[in-house]
């Protein structure tokens, strides 16, 4: 007859998580790394790439005119919307902007208020929030002078930065739970006294 089995054996004392057992180093310098890499990015990269006019605009209220999208180098498409929108005195102009994110073209229609950001005195000079770009047109051909409102590859960038500011915050719980364990005490090895004669 088979006698009923007991409760398990508890676990020795005093064993470490093989998670919290090892160096604070690894994971404090890890963290470091991304949290310095997410900073530059949004600190250093993705302001240096700002275009000046970005002081010298005022807000109106605008509306999105036209849409197209225009095959680019490769298998690239430039978004680009059309814009009117009044100034002080009450006058319209158009604007032309890149817009670098496709759910955001995708998501404008035809005579939908938008917020539009002008620079005064220089019709054209305006875009809408979240263009990458403005498309100033030059007289007497096809073609546009292109001046940029943000970094290129602007919002890929903040995301790329962000995400690795959040993945920096369990590497610095683990390197402080780390530091808070108790360190393994070194065996002393065998004393030798010396006598001398």
């Amino acid at each position: 007859m088979s006698q009923p089995e007991g409760p398990p054996p508890a676990p020795p004392d005093g064993k470490q998580s093989s998670l919290l057992s090892g160096s604070p180093l690894a994971p404090g310098v890890a963290a470091f790394l991304l949290t310095a890499a997410a900073l530059a990015i949004l600190w250093y990269w993705i302001p240096s790439g700002q275009s000046d006019i970005q002081g010298q605009v005022v807000r109106t209220e605008g509306q999105v005119h036209l849409k197209d999208s225009v095959p680019i180098a490769g298998d690239r498409v430039a978004h680009i919307v059309t814009l009117i929108y009044p100034d002080a005195e009450k006058r319209n102009h158009t604007a032309t902007c890149q817009l670098e994110d496709p759910a955001l073209w995708e998501s404008l229609k035809p005579n939908q208020y938008v917020q539009v950001y002008y620079v005064p005195g220089q019709p054209g000079m305006a875009y809408m929030r979240g263009a990458a770009a403005i498309l100033l047109p030059q007289e007497g051909t096809s073609q546009f002078k292109t001046i940029r409102v943000i970094a290129p590859h602007a919002a890929g960038l903040s995301f790329l930065a962000w995400t690795a500011l959040l993945a920096s915050l369990p590497l610095w719980v683990l390197a402080w739970l780390r530091s808070r364990q108790p360190r393994p005490q070194r065996k002393k090895g065998p004393t030798i006294t010396r006598t001398r004669r």
